[in-house]
């Protein structure tokens, strides 16, 4: 097994908990709905954050089921994706595993601040939710950069680490390392 077969079986799985997590959502989505239409009040608009939430997270799923073969052989590069690739190395393991926790930080991102814009949009202005709303949709904001910089940055990350695990260490005591050409 190569590391982009790896790469992409394991944002399958992603794809796949992301899908099961939008069908999670669909539950308390329709009891909101209901909530809403038997209310004294009529039917008003606030369970619109929850059903933009519900489709960027299906989106998403469906997206990384997709095309994660494509993603993965992207992120691995031409060599790579030959006849007889070599073994993955500890490190390019490491690296496909810090792409992987940006592509789901932006996963879990993305529906957050769907569901926060849904929100304000049916509410029609930021103010009736004060502070609150402004925080959320920053972390919401801030979490899909950081997985960004994961996704864009595992490589330099990945060396970045090394060093500082081999700090003050002389050559022969690093074992961990794995030359790669």
């Amino acid at each position: 097994m190569d590391r982009p077969f790896l790469a992409a079986l394991a944002l399958r799985l992603l794809g796949l908990f992301t899908l099961l997590q939008a069908v999670w959502m669909v539950g308390p989505l329709v009891s909101d709905v209901v909530d809403s239409l038997t209310s004294q009040g009529g039917f008003s608009g606030w369970w619109l954050g929850s059903a933009f939430s519900a489709v960027v997270m299906l989106a998403c799923g469906l997206a990384l089921l997709r095309w994660a073969p494509a993603i993965a052989a992207r992120w691995a590069g031409p060599g790579e994706t030959d006849a007889a690739p070599p073994s993955p190395t500890a490190r390019g393991l490491e690296v496909v595993g810090y792409r992987l926790l940006g592509v789901y930080m932006i996963v879990s991102g993305l529906p957050s601040l769907a569901s926060r814009v849904g929100s304000s949009v049916a509410s029609a202005s930021f103010s009736t939710s004060g502070s609150y709303l402004t925080l959320d949709l920053f972390s919401s904001f801030l979490a899909i950069l950081l997985g960004l910089w994961l996704v864009l940055g595992a490589r330099g990350l990945a060396g970045l680490l090394d060093r500082l695990r081999g700090a003050g260490l002389q050559e022969s005591e690093q074992g961990w390392k794995t030359r790669e050409p």
